[in-house]
C-alpha cells in the first residue's frame, strides 16, 4: 500500500507559517507596547539565548522546542530591521537601503548552506549553537553599550 505525500502548492499556500504569524500579530502587538530599542535588544538576546540552548540539545523534541523562541526572535529582528531602516534613512534613500538589506539577506541565504556544512564538519552540531550564541551576544553587547541605534526610540 502506497501513501501519496505530494503537497499541492494551491493548498500549501493557504497555510501561514510561524514567522508570518509572528510578523502579522505579535510584532504589531509588541511594537505598540515596547520601544523599538528595547524590542531590538530583546530580540537579539532571545536569539542568542536560543542558540545557547541549541548547543546542548540532543533530541528532536528539544530542537523543536528551542526553534519556537529562535523563530520568534528572528522574526522580530527581521521586521524591526526593516522598520528601523525606514525610520533612520532619509526618504530619498529608503528604497536603496531596503534593497541593499534584502540583497544582503539573499546573499546570506545563498552562502549559509556551504558555511553550515563546513561548521558542521569542523565543530559538529554544537558549533551552530556556539557560533550563534557568540555572534548574538556580541551584537547585544554592542547595542547595549551604544544605547541602541541612533535615531530610534
Amino acid at each position: 500500500m502506497e501513501i501519496d505525500l505530494r503537497v499541492v502548492s494551491r493548498n500549501n499556500s493557504e497555510v501561514p507559517s510561524f514567522p508570518q504569524i509572528m510578523q502579522g500579530f505579535v510584532v504589531g502587538y509588541i511594537g505598540r507596547r515596547v520601544s523599538d530599542k528595547t524590542t531590538l535588544i530583546g530580540s537579539v538576546v532571545i536569539v542568542a539565548l536560543s542558540y545557547l540552548v541549541l548547543m546542548v540539545t540532543s533530541t528532536l523534541f528539544q530542537l523543536c522546542l528551542i526553534l519556537i523562541p529562535m523563530i520568534m526572535g528572528g522574526a522580530l529582528l527581521n521586521t524591526l530591521t526593516s522598520s528601523v531602516i525606514t525610520k533612520v534613512v532619509p526618504d530619498t534613500a529608503t528604497g536603496t537601503s531596503l534593497g541593499l538589506s534584502m540583497a544582503t539577506h539573499s546573499l546570506i541565504r545563498t552562502v549559509s548552506p556551504t558555511l553550515g556544512g563546513y561548521i558542521y564538519q569542523w565543530l559538529g552540531y554544537p558549533g551552530f549553537g556556539a557560533l550563534g550564541f557568540t555572534t548574538g551576544s556580541l551584537m547585544a553587547a554592542v547595542l547595549m553599550l551604544r544605547g541602541g541605534i541612533p535615531g530610534i526610540n
